[in-house]
């Protein structure tokens, strides 16, 4: 496979796909972290579900220590019928 079609991972760390989920799961600490960056994945694509149907006025995606994943907001005729 040519660089150019290589996941930025491999390049970086000089082995395959295969061998980096190897890795992975052979790795009790890299394989939790590997399950709440999967769990942020999923939460992320729900809530672009919920701002594609409306329920949802925006949200934020965040990476930072000791703060939430993400910030949403509601819409404004959420907020005056839950208030």
């Amino acid at each position: 496979m040519t660089d150019e079609r290589k996941h930025a991972l491999e390049l970086e760390y000089g082995l395959t796909k295969d061998e980096l989920l190897d890795a992975i799961n052979l790795r009790f600490r890299a394989k939790v972290t590997l399950e709440g960056a999967v769990a942020e994945v999923h939460l992320g694509k729900h809530i672009k579900r919920l701002l594609d149907a409306g329920l949802i006025a925006r949200y934020e995606e965040h990476d930072k220590d000791a703060y939430p994943d993400y910030s949403i907001w509601l819409p404004e005729q959420l907020r005056n019928h839950c208030g």
